[in-house]
């Protein structure tokens, strides 16, 4: 194999798990905000606290989540010639990246505003 091609094969390795694991945080996060308030709780010292903690958070999700998805975009333009007449490779190619990204952005955004209306 080639260096082009291992190059390529690790770094759609390693965007897929790192989406991945933008997905389980994501899940940690979205609940565990709300429950901390609550253990915690529920006073508005503590409100506050979580409110600046979850905020940066969101901003770290939007970050991280969006260079993702510009990352895989930018995978799928670079497929290896010996790989492009595949089916996978294809339809790769086909992803609604505009989707992608607006979910990573959306996603984030919406469990901050949750946490907002659950805080305060």
């Amino acid at each position: 194999m080639d260096v082009k091609t291992q190059y390529w094969l690790n770094e759609n390795r390693n965007t897929v798990l790192q989406f991945i694991t933008w997905i389980f945080a994501l899940v940690l996060w979205g609940p565990g905000i709300p429950l901390a308030f609550g253990a915690m709780g529920g006073n508005s010292d503590m409100a506050v606290g979580l409110a600046v903690v979850t905020s940066a958070t969101a901003v770290g999700f939007l970050i991280v989540g969006t260079s993702v998805v510009t990352a895989y975009k930018n995978i799928t333009t670079d497929i290896p010639e010996e790989a492009l007449g595949l089916a996978f490779a294809q339809a790769e190619r086909k992803n609604p990246f505009g989707f992608f990204l607006a979910v990573t952005i959306l996603l984030p955004v919406a469990i901050l505003v949750g946490h907002f209306l659950i805080l305060f």
